[in-house]
């Protein structure tokens, strides 16, 4: 379905419908979801929204039985506390049927549910739970990629039964067992996270989103959320309109009483307001009533609007929703462009346009105050800002580089630090398989590994687990093989803290990367540091100090260290007061060489290889 709407649109991705969000409403019948700007009404034939009239009809009716939904805490109790996967799969297959029925129309159908775009949003959600157990299985130690036993007369759930009704997936027959493979959420598709809040941060990443501060959980905003915005001038400009182009018995029904404090919450008479309440009005949420009256109204106040409402008390009619912006509308496309809401261009006493000024680098410039007799109104034609140029910036992907403060004590200012080289040693972890598989003579790809595990393994790393990391804490894989490292330096004997994020790649056995890290200028007086390296999952590095004069077999020999280490100016330096100065330490080269580092300027190798043992145990 996917790949169907990507054919439309190579850049759209399917989005899951999180349903745990409705359920959480106190009417999740009135969810903005099933509103013109999301899937469309929710009762009777869809005529609304993305997929109104289409050829195939679409049927809702939603339920009342909010049961039908899975909550949050049922969502959590399922995907943590299974005692196994049986019972996992039997649970989550009756949580799917739920929403399908609370839906109803098409969806409560086997047949047609798929007409109903709504029938992969849901799917896709269902997936993204049975993808969160996965990953907790995998941390427990476990393979979810084991397909489950059933019994022999059961031909259609056998693990090498082929789905059925499934096209082939690159020329090739999926089986049952297929499905349960990692390939799919490592190198097909992931789910981005469902949306959280907590009363410290009651911010749900959405605008159709808020968060209950009580139970600190997001929740779907009502069909209200979905209507325009309406102002007293709004108002004011249908029913001043109406009146001018109709006799006094057919005017437009005006508002009857300033009943502006009530509207948001109550579905009474919507009424004109006093110039002291124009700027509180909310959004219509019910039918909107005009009428025409000069009696008082519920909230006690007296003939405020008698030189305005000269209607007689018998032509009284209510209007809908529909018609008030259906009028506003087109009464607002009929409005000439003034100044105060359009870009203002300079224009010439020839009255030839001349273009909007920009400053640097294109972005437009503020204009200067223009005067009447330079300037001229356009009445017929709003000014365009589709010439402008917007400059486009382009986000890093491993993120922007680290700014530090260089603050030391009560001072502050680069000056006051040196840098000293140190080194990142990463040996590949982690169960995740990268999407470069190799090729069998036969011209076959191999998914059950990738070419960067094709070999016989490196000895040093026979003995490493490749999945350590799941058991620390849970963390997603760059499937491009990006991996970062903070390397962080603490003063003992000063205050100051400098941090920098050195990038490896995780699909080799061995990556390493030389970086430099700022600690106070040891000048006056010996530097005491506490220096780190952490994943960006948590997981600390070994810190190694070089062994000055002990090399064996050409290898420079490295000793174990908690990470506390002394910098002083004594014997060999190891530090230089500029970045560039550290690097011109270890790199060197003469005019026509390859430039090479010299591995004896480099004190301090932190290696991540992930065994168990943590080096501060």
């Amino acid at each position: 379905y996917e790949l169907a709407l990507q054919e439309k649109n190579p850049n759209v991705m399917l989005p899951y419908w999180d349903s745990t969000l409705d359920s959480s409403m106190d009417t999740p019948t009135d969810t903005v979801i099933f509103t013109d700007k999301f899937l469309g009404n929710a009762y009777g034939t869809v005529t609304s929204g993305p997929f109104g009239d289409w050829g195939q009809k679409i049927q809702r009716s939603l339920h009342t039985d909010t049961s039908y939904l899975i909550t949050k805490n049922e969502l959590n109790l399922l995907i943590n506390f299974s005692n196994d996967q049986r019972e996992f799969v039997s649970t989550l297959e009756m949580h799917h049927n739920g929403p399908h029925n609370w839906i109803g129309g098409t969806m409560v159908d086997v047949d047609q549910a798929p007409f109903d775009p709504i029938f992969y949003m849901h799917h896709a959600f269902i997936d993204c739970i049975w993808e969160r157990y996965r990953v907790l299985e995998k941390q427990k130690g476990k393979n979810p990629e084991i397909y489950p036993s059933v019994s022999s007369n059961n031909l259609a759930h056998q693990s090498t039964s082929f789905m059925v009704n499934l096209p082939p997936f690159n020329n090739v027959k999926l089986t049952n067992a297929d499905g349960y493979k990692n390939f799919w959420t490592e190198d097909y598709y992931s789910c981005a996270p469902q949306p959280l809040c907590s009363a410290q941060n009651p911010e749900c990443g959405s605008k159709w989103l808020e968060c209950d501060i009580f139970t600190e959980k997001c929740v779907s905003k009502g069909s209200e959320a979905a209507l325009p915005r309406v102002t007293s001038s709004d108002v004011f400009l249908v029913k001043n309109t109406r009146d001018q182009t109709t006799s006094t018995t057919q005017a437009f029904p005006v508002l009857s009483t300033t009943q502006a404090s009530t509207v948001l919450s109550t579905p009474q008479a919507f009424s004109v307001l006093s110039t002291t309440q124009a700027s509180t009005v909310p959004s219509i949420t019910q039918t909107l009533v005009f009428m025409t009256s000069t009696s008082p109204g519920p909230l006690g106040h007296g003939q405020g609007f008698d030189a305005i409402i000269s209607q007689p008390k018998s032509k009284r009619r209510k209007i809908t929703a529909e018609e008030f912006f259906s009028a506003l509308k087109t009464l607002k496309k009929q409005q000439p462009a003034t100044f105060a809401d359009t870009p203002r261009l300079r224009i010439k006493r020839s009255m030839k346009r001349q273009p909007v000024q920009h400053g640097r680098n294109g972005i437009p410039g503020r204009s200067r105050p223009t005067s009447d007799h330079n300037t001229q109104q356009f009445h017929t034609r709003t000014p365009s800002v589709n010439g402008l140029k917007i400059p486009t910036f382009q986000k890093p992907c491993g993120g922007n580089p680290i700014q530090n403060s260089f603050r030391m004590d009560c001072k502050e200012g680069t000056d006051l630090w040196v840098f000293v080289p140190i080194k990142v040693v990463n040996l590949r972890h982690g169960d995740i398989m990268y999407s470069s598989y190799p090729v069998s003579l036969e011209g076959h790809k191999l998914n059950n590994t990738d070419v960067f595990s094709v070999g016989q393994q490196l000895l040093f790393a026979s003995n490493l687990q490749s999945e350590a990391r799941s058991k620390h804490k849970p963390c997603r894989y760059d499937k491009s093989g990006l991996f970062k490292v903070k390397i962080s330096s603490y003063g003992l004997n000063y205050y100051g803290i400098y941090e920098d994020t050195v990038f490896l790649d995780n699909r080799r056995t061995v990556s390493t990367e030389i970086s430099y890290l700022g600690v106070r200028n040891p000048e006056q007086r010996a530097t005491r540091v506490f220096v780190t390296a952490v994943d960006e999952c948590g997981i600390a590095c070994q810190p190694m100090m070089i062994r000055r004069g002990n090399r064996k077999r050409h290898f420079i020999r490295y000793r174990k260290t908690p990470g506390a280490i002394e910098i002083t100016t004594k014997g060999h330096p190891y530090h230089g007061n500029t970045y560039r100065g550290a690097e011109s330490l270890v790199w060197k080269a003469d005019t026509f060489s390859v430039p090479q580092p010299d591995e004896n300027q480099i004190p301090i190798v932190f290696v991540c290889d992930y065994r168990n043992k943590n080096p501060w145990s």
